[in-house]
């Protein structure tokens, strides 16, 4: 099922636009960017609220050179993936530090729902570890149905641009998924109960 975005990419005006026109018609836009761009978080509502406060910020200085929607979505990227940086660079130093463990370590006996939970975060574990231009796509087309042209529209790149970071971001996320596949396999061995010997 193709997802269309509302309002359309191709909106490229002149017109003043206000700021409580340009959250109405663009809230559930840019909930929908943070969710597929930074995955399922706590803090959802308040990357959107800061994507708004620096759109707003901005907007006087909005001439319609590219198209709003454009505009837009290349502020909330930069949101999501700057609090993305900084939350790596906090566990980094927190482990570092302190030497904690990784919290997947102390989940209880999966479930169904904490089976399910755990893919999405292992998903976007191996997201984060491939190259932003590759991962937007990737969550746009894979996650967000958006076709190739809306793709092209919303980045400013070429549809063959498009398909291109798209193929090489399968190959990357399959090498990423592969990869914390077998650390999450080896921690598990690891952690399990040694036999005595007799």
């Amino acid at each position: 099922m193709t997802v269309t975005l509302t309002p359309p990419l191709d909106q490229c005006t002149t017109e003043p636009m206000s700021k409580g026109r340009l959250y109405d018609e663009y809230l559930e836009a840019v909930e929908r960017w943070v969710r597929r761009i930074g995955g399922p978080r706590d803090d959802e509502e308040d990357m959107v609220h800061e994507v708004f406060v620096q759109a707003f910020h901005q907007l006087p200085r909005f001439r319609g050179e590219a198209k709003l929607g454009t505009w837009l979505f290349v502020i909330t990227e930069r949101v999501v993936y700057r609090r993305l940086k900084k939350e790596r660079r906090r566990r980094f130093v927190s482990r570092l530090l302190l030497h904690e463990p990784p919290i997947a370590e102390h989940l209880p006996a999966p479930s169904a729902e904490l089976e399910r939970k755990e893919d999405t975060a292992i998903l976007y574990a191996a997201l984060e570890r491939i190259p932003q231009k590759y991962r937007t796509v990737l969550t746009l087309y894979e996650l967000d149905g958006l076709r190739g042209e809306e793709i092209a529209a919303l980045t400013e790149i070429t549809v063959a641009a498009v398909w291109a970071r798209l193929h090489r971001g399968r190959a990357l996320l399959e090498k990423a998924l592969n990869g914390l596949a077998f650390k999450t396999q080896f921690r598990a061995q690891s952690s399990a109960p040694k036999g005595t010997k007799s």
